[in-house]
């Protein structure tokens, strides 16, 4: 391929008619064959990736995301493990962490551990956890919900198209949908609501 940069151990190695990819760190891209315009970042950012169009900034930043293409990623383990989700925006560390078997596309996480773990395409998390549950078994499978602050959102598991904002707020949501939440510590009525 041409215009490529390929700086550190096994960096860009399968590289054969791939453009425009600029790979700096150790196995960055070594998986990238006929695919352009990636920019990898840091120790392992974009491996085992065979995509295009992807930027990944910090160690592990989008590893294991296979097909994916036209995704940012910046901060340790950033949209790692995203399989083939698509046009995903990731800041800060473990933002939008995935699930292999459940790529997600459309979601925006910005902030520590925010959207980790998530399944549902269109959603957008910003603050530290925000729509993750740190470990606790809800997924955040629903789809076009909005999580703002320190762990907002942090039980939804199938519910869609709420707009939680707040410190801890919508902490009891988990199935519920359409629902909108505002303040420190708010909730709806039920968790199904």
């Amino acid at each position: 391929g041409d215009d490529n940069t390929c700086i550190g151990y096994r960096s860009g190695e399968s590289i054969t008619s791939g453009t425009s990819n600029t790979l700096i760190g150790s196995i960055t891209g070594e998986r990238i064959t006929t695919t352009g315009s990636n920019t990898a970042v840091g120790y392992y950012a974009l491996a085992e990736v065979t995509g295009s169009d992807n930027t990944a900034v910090g160690a592990w930043a989008l590893k294991d995301s296979a097909a994916c293409q036209k995704n940012c990623a910046f901060g340790m383990w950033a949209l790692y493990a995203n399989n083939t989700g698509s046009f995903n925006i990731a800041m800060g560390y473990n933002a939008a962490y995935g699930i292999f078997s459940a790529p997600r596309d459309y979601i925006i996480g910005i902030g520590y551990e925010a959207l980790k773990w998530s399944k549902g395409d269109y959603n957008i998390g910003i603050g530290w956890r925000a729509g993750y549950d740190g470990g606790g078994g809800n997924y955040n499978e629903g789809t076009h919900n909005i999580t703002v602050g320190y762990k907002s959102g942090a039980n939804l598991s199938t519910g869609s198209d709420n707009i939680i904002i707040g410190a801890d707020s919508g902490a009891t949501t988990t199935s519920g949908s359409n629902n909108l939440i505002l303040g420190h510590d708010a909730a709806a009525s039920s968790a199904t609501v």
